[in-house]
């Protein structure tokens, strides 16, 4: 798997969120959104969007693409009045492919272009819980699907519900992404965390095992002496699957 972009929101606890403060993200656009510990799903912080203000975070792709998939822990602190785009797949003429919107309800609305083609059963209205999201947009094939995640199963490998459109609006490959407050609101706030813009599925982010090698300089170090994060803390790698 390719990873072209990620952004863990832990570059700052506090603070505006730009391209310059979070390697993660190529651009930002409206107003910034800014760091909140408080809100963090891992690590040190989340990206929180502002009450009621169009906020965006943009991925764009090193090359145009036929498909792309993009994962993101996201949590609704407050619900707007009407339909909110929370992310969308752009062509390189800035036009939505496909995109993503929360309703009044709270319930997540998978869309082609923009218009909605599948709902959930699941509200988030007025949890202020989190959810996962695992998006595949296959622009040449105009489908996508979107896994979502919640409660116990939030870091589950089977997806508690999902959601299948076309994505058939526009012609052109797909250029980035951009999520936050996509549009005007006034009363929507959303946090974001994790989100990773790759070429295959990604999956959870405390999921993941990985065989590594330590060098002290001389030696290979006992796993024992490595620690790594798990989300949390700093935890021994044996206890981390991280396997030496």
């Amino acid at each position: 798997m390719t990873v072209f972009l990620s952004a863990h929101f832990d570059s700052a606890t506090s603070g505006t969120l730009n391209a310059t403060t979070e390697p993660g993200i190529s651009s930002t656009s409206n107003t910034d959104p800014t760091y909140s510990g408080v809100d963090a799903r891992y690590g040190a912080a989340a990206a929180l969007i502002p009450l009621g203000l169009s906020s965006l975070m943009l991925q764009n792709l090193p090359t145009q693409s036929g498909s792309l998939y993009w994962r993101v822990y996201f949590k609704m602190k407050s619900v707007n009045s009407s339909l909110v785009t929370i992310a969308a797949a752009r062509d390189s003429a800035s036009a939505n492919c496909a995109s993503i919107a929360v309703n009044a309800a709270g319930s997540i609305v998978l869309r082609d272009g923009n218009t909605g083609i599948s709902t959930t059963s699941y509200s988030m209205n007025p949890s202020n819980s989190w959810v996962r999201l695992e998006w595949f947009v296959n622009r040449s094939g105009n489908t996508q699907t979107l896994s979502v995640f919640y409660g116990a199963n939030i870091e589950g490998t089977v997806a508690n519900e999902t959601l299948t459109a076309t994505c058939s609006a526009g012609l052109s490959l797909l250029n980035r992404i951009v999520f936050g407050a996509v549009g005007s609101t006034t009363g929507a706030q959303f946090a974001y965390d994790e989100a990773v813009l790759a070429d295959a599925y990604v999956g959870a982010f405390a999921s993941a095992s990985y065989t590594v090698t330590v060098w002290s300089g001389s030696s290979e170090l006992p796993t024992s002496s490595v620690t790594v994060w798990d989300g949390t803390a700093e935890v021994p790698a044996s206890l981390a699957g991280v396997q030496p």
